[in-house]
């Protein structure tokens, strides 16, 4: 009697979270596309790209979709490879150097991304985005886990640091 066949939608409380940090930031803005609760097909996601054009493209995947993230991170780039793709959510943060590794992906954002994502952007506006995250080519790895930092170093090791005790997780 209560439970029904239908199901409901789970909006991307992550995302609207992170987008809400960006547009407090000035000069940044941020728009949600929720294309679960739009019914969106892959078609319809890449036309409102293109009808949005935006720069950067937040995306977040867990490891059961990560397939379809991909195959739409391809599609983007075929369409504009000039739009920053950056993938977030549980496969990346499982996964980070696993997630990397798809060249489509422009960057990884481990952890919470309230700060990291706008802190990247703000790089991103300012050209400086190379001063403080460094890559495995020329794909990058950013986040933040409790105050401390994630970065990538030239061996395609990936540093953990959280309150001054350090950790390496080997590929």
């Amino acid at each position: 009697k209560y439970v029904t066949t239908d199901r409901g939608y789970n909006p991307p409380l992550g995302l609207i979270s992170i987008g809400t940090c960006i547009n407090q930031r000035d000069g940044l803005k941020a728009e949600i596309l929720d294309s679960q609760a739009e019914e969106l097909n892959f078609k319809q996601i890449l036309d409102e790209i293109k009808r949005r054009s935006p720069d950067v493209i937040g995306m977040a995947a867990g490891t059961f979709t990560f397939i379809d993230c991909l195959s739409l991170v391809k599609e983007i780039k075929m369409m504009d490879d000039s739009i920053k793709i950056v993938l977030g959510g549980p496969h990346a943060n499982l996964f980070p150097v696993e997630t990397i590794e798809h060249k489509p992906i422009d960057y990884v954002m481990v952890g919470e991304g309230e700060i990291s994502f706008p802190d990247l952007l703000e790089r991103m506006n300012n050209n400086k985005e190379k001063l403080k995250f460094q890559g495995i080519g020329k794909i990058k790895i950013v986040g933040s886990f409790d105050g401390g930092t994630i970065s990538s170093d030239a061996g395609g090791l990936l540093l953990r640091e959280v309150e001054n005790k350090s950790r390496i997780l080997k590929k």
